[in-house]
């Protein structure tokens, strides 16, 4: 978890980091996803930094392709590795782009 402190715009004081559960509708399926977000305890307003953003939309593509069978961005990463491959000797291979 993230250590910069947020305020809430709704002049509360300091919001609490937190991991919350969301249902996200994602094409065409609905996943619950964990989200890192900061939560205003008097008033319950959520808000997410631009990098917690950035972190739920790569959990909500890895829990979709997880659903579909597909390999995550992770499990891609690891095998490519375990082959001792770049990231341009995959593409190049596949003959698609980095």
């Amino acid at each position: 978890m993230s250590n910069k402190s947020q305020n809430c715009p709704q002049g509360h004081g300091a919001m609490k980091l937190a991991v919350t559960t969301k249902e996200v509708s994602f094409r065409g399926l609905e996943l619950i996803c964990p989200i890192e977000q900061y939560v205003c305890e008097e008033c319950g307003l959520e808000v997410a930094t631009s990098k917690q953003a950035g972190a739920m939309q790569r959990t909500i593509a890895d829990i979709y392709r997880t659903e579909k069978g597909l390999l995550t961005g992770q499990e891609i990463k690891n095998r490519r590795k375990d082959l001792d491959m770049t990231q341009q000797n995959l593409a190049d291979d596949m003959s698609v782009g980095i």
